[in-house]
């Protein structure tokens, strides 16, 4: 590779009769006049003097040595290392914090990376607005410790009429004052401003007549920032221009020791003196288009990567020293300690059916010798970074990878359930993942025990599906919601040690009952196409199956994956566990028997068609509603089958030795357990199209199931006999019932589309209690009652009352 250096590139606004094209003040915005040109309005030139005053008022400013307890910037520090070189934490037992969405998905992953300074974390967003459409950005403060918002700030700094800035980076925070860069596309001017980290008022703002992007450099008293063509330096305590060059081409984020700016503008590096504008040197790097990473500076050397090639330069003269191999590097910007460069080369598959792999390879800084590699079942656009004898990787599996810096070994895995290519803000206290979801925090160390919230163990409640729980008692009145989750469309909730672990697309969330604070995510693979399975918990484990064919047995306290199976088979209804074992039936019918310790499985029977709801077990016997009911005994012999009718039975439960299941005709059925010789019939709607029904509960010798309601009939809960099979009440309600009946405190619950809570006399139907549920949407799952307190989903959100 060759090296040339053109001067006359570059514009040094220093020099007599140069037109100074920054201008800043606190009170009104100065605009960047553009670079020379008939017409332009001149600027008065800030002075050598001025400049050397305000370099010595915070000579010593280090970003590097701030990154020991914050991440106050791209890449950590003035040179943009991803790096942090001491660190008591271990980083690998990390325990979720809080997680704070954005009011709407973002589109655009990158705008919302995260940095943290002061205690503070700081993340651009943008905002949904019906009064300002199509949408307003913003710059936000949360508290680091609970994710509460201090601040928000939006970036209309300008007078006259245009598109209202986005940030593409969170900033820089130098001295208690964030500097952020505005920017809009096309021709519209752009802006650099000075916000006060603790209240977001406006300090200074400049305006750019060009680009400006990325994350300020902020170093002895002097702001760098740079965008289409060309590098700023601005006085940090005025907003007012020292100097500007022309750097010829689009760059991003510079880097900065505080003598040297190193930028990036197209196809060349370029080194460029920090106090006076000047070029120092400049590197050729091979011609392509849209490549505009930023640059690392450390220690002497900056390292980038282009045309898929890493390259390490001196930064004294400019000279390569060394570079990878072609196409070795398909990543983002890499991590740069003392002792090593960490690049990713992404290898995406071609085909759906196929993973995508990120090799992470770690190279000697001083000879480009290869350290080691390690591969990750993921693509890695988030740049890497490097905690003391720790490496982080976000992937775009939404996983947060803790892997040794030493040997490349992969330590740990945190699901966040967030895409990004933003990398994440690492501090002593914790880590920070902006991301499109939202921002979440993670904190090191163990968990906390959760507080005893009693139990719900299994979809209905125990192997029986008796949907009673007779150690819960439930509000009757003065209801509140205590918390409130967000999920992804999740699965009916259970109930143990504590925590309430719910399925979601893609996922598996664990929530600590007592106070709605997220304790883990846990990924169950890539497709999102449908949640997983409500899970089942056996002893300390979470089981829960995917419609991909996977089955993972996940600790209820950590979130951590004991055991994953890979099965033949598609899982969309609930496990059931009896005995020593695990069962489960995919969508071919196909019955699975899963060890519940280890995930060791088998086939061992089928009932010949897809199940969409929980089996039932008793006295060694499986019961499976698949449209039809099936009795199949646990070593996989069918004992009987009856069809009901035409419309699909729910999940059945057990009532001494019956088996009653509701079905979908607007009739409750039951049936010998043994025989399946029909015993009764009951008819709660008379109809001929069907009604949808809901699943049974069973106390006392009484079976409670109730009707959904449609045009042509009511809502309506009833009350049957279980010995007889006659109906001894039936209670209707004006608005839809959305949950299937529960029984706890000597009470039938259910609630309406309307929101109400219902609690009815299980002798006579009437009403006993009635309360408004304080959510904010109907539950339209599972109500499920856990000792005080009720819990419930609706459609994007997990809740709990008391």
């Amino acid at each position: 590779m060759t090296r040339r250096i053109e001067r006359r590139r570059y514009l040094q606004l220093l020099a007599a009769g140069g037109a100074v094209g920054v201008a800043g003040c606190s009170d009104e915005l100065e605009e960047f006049s553009d670079l020379g040109g008939a017409g332009t309005e001149e600027f008065a030139s800030t002075t050598d003097d001025e400049q050397a005053d305000a370099i010595d008022s915070t000579e010593g400013v280090d970003l590097r040595d701030e990154a020991s307890d914050a991440w106050p910037t791209f890449g950590g520090d003035l040179g943009n290392s991803g790096w942090i070189a001491d660190s008591e934490s271990s980083i690998e037992t990390t325990v979720h914090d809080w997680t704070v969405d954005h009011r709407h998905e973002a589109i655009d992953p990158e705008s919302f990376g995260a940095i943290a300074a002061d205690g503070r974390v700081f993340a651009y967003r943008e905002e949904f607005d019906l009064e300002d459409a199509p949408f307003s950005g913003g710059i936000v403060a949360l508290e680091a410790d609970t994710g509460e918002m201090e601040w928000v700030t939006d970036l209309r700094v300008f007078e006259e009429p245009g598109t209202v800035p986005s940030a593409f980076a969170p900033g820089t925070v130098v001295d208690d004052t964030l500097y952020v860069c505005a920017n809009r596309p096309g021709d519209e001017p752009d802006a650099v401003l000075a916000l006060e980290a603790d209240t977001g008022e406006t300090t200074w703002s400049t305006r750019i007549d060009g680009d400006v992007r990325g994350s300020p450099a902020v170093a002895n008293g002097v702001v760098y920032v740079s965008g289409s063509n060309t590098v700023y330096a601005l006085d940090a305590t005025t907003g007012e221009g020292f100097w500007a060059v022309d750097a010829g081409g689009y760059t991003g984020s510079v880097a900065t020791d505080g003598d040297l700016v190193v930028a990036v503008p197209g196809d060349r590096l370029v080194g460029i003196d920090a106090a006076t504008g000047e070029l120092e040197w400049e590197t050729e790097l091979p011609s392509v288009v849209n490549d505009r990473d930023s640059p690392v500076l450390v220690d002497g050397y900056v390292v980038y990567v282009h045309e898929y090639t890493g390259f390490v330069v001196d930064a004294t003269n400019g000279d390569v020293l060394w570079q990878t191999e072609d196409e070795a590097v398909d990543g983002p910007k890499p991590a740069v300690t003392d002792d090593i460069v960490v690049f990713v080369d992404n290898d995406r598959s071609s085909h759906v059916s196929e993973s995508d792999e990120a090799l992470v390879r770690a190279f000697s800084l001083a000879d480009g010798d290869v350290v080691w590699e390690a591969s990750l079942p993921t693509t890695v656009l988030a740049p890497p970074v490097v905690v003391a004898d720790r490496i982080c990787l976000l992937g775009l599996d939404e996983t947060l990878y803790v892997v040794d810096a030493s040997d490349g070994d992969v330590l740990g895995e945190t699901w966040y359930r967030g895409r990004t290519t933003a990398e994440p803000a690492v501090t002593p206290s914790g880590v920070f993942v902006g991301h499109d979801r939202g921002i979440t925090a993670f904190s090191f160390g163990d968990r906390t025990p959760a507080e005893d919230v009693g139990r719900w163990p299994t979809t209905g409640y125990d192997r029986s599906n008796s949907r009673q729980n007779p150690d819960a008692t439930p509000p009757r009145d003065d209801l509140e919601r205590t918390w409130a989750v967000p999920a992804n469309d999740p699965r009916p909730p259970i109930v143990a040690d504590g925590v309430v672990v719910t399925s979601e697309r893609g996922g598996v969330v664990g929530i600590t009952g007592a106070t709605g604070d997220v304790r883990w995510r846990q990924s169950v693979g890539p497709d999102r196409s449908f949640p997983a399975t409500a899970p089942v918990i056996v002893d300390d484990l979470a089981i829960v199956g995917t419609s991909e064919g996977m089955v993972f047995g996940i600790r209820i306290e950590t979130g951590e994956t004991v055991w994953e199976a890979n099965t033949a088979g598609e899982f969309n209804a609930p496990f059931v566990a009896a005995g020593d074992a695990v069962y489960g039936v995919d969508r071919d019918g196909d019955v699975y028997e899963f060890d519940p310790d280890s995930g060791d499985h088998q086939s061992i029977g089928s009932v010949g068609s897809q199940a969409a709801s929980a089996p039932a077990v008793s006295n060694g016997t499986l019961f499976v509603s698949h449209g039809s009911i099936s009795a199949l005994t646990t070593d996989g012999r069918r004992s009987w089958t009856n069809t009901p009718s035409q419309f699909p039975a729910t999940s059945p439960s057990i009532l001494d030795e019956l088996v009653v299941s509701a079905v979908n005709d607007g009739t409750v059925r039951a049936y010998d357990a043994h025989s399946g010789d029909r015993e009764w019939s009951a008819t709660v709607h008379d109809v001929d199209d069907g009604e949808s029904m809901w699943a049974t509960a069973v106390a006392d010798g009484t079976v409670f199931t109730g009707g959904v309601g449609s045009g042509a009939t009511e809502s309506t809960i009833v009350s049957i006999d279980g010995e007889s099979g006659e109906i001894e009440w039936r209670t209707e309600f004006e608005s839809s019932i959305n949950t299937a009946p529960v029984v706890a405190d000597g009470l039938v619950w259910v609630v309406t589309r309307d929101g109400t809570l219902t609690g009815l006399e299980p002798e006579t139907g009437d009403v006993s209690t009635s309360s408004e549920l304080p959510a904010n949407g109907s539950i339209v799952s599972e109500l499920v009652a856990a000792e005080d307190r009720l819990f419930g989903v609706d459609n994007d959100t997990v809740y709990a009352f008391e």
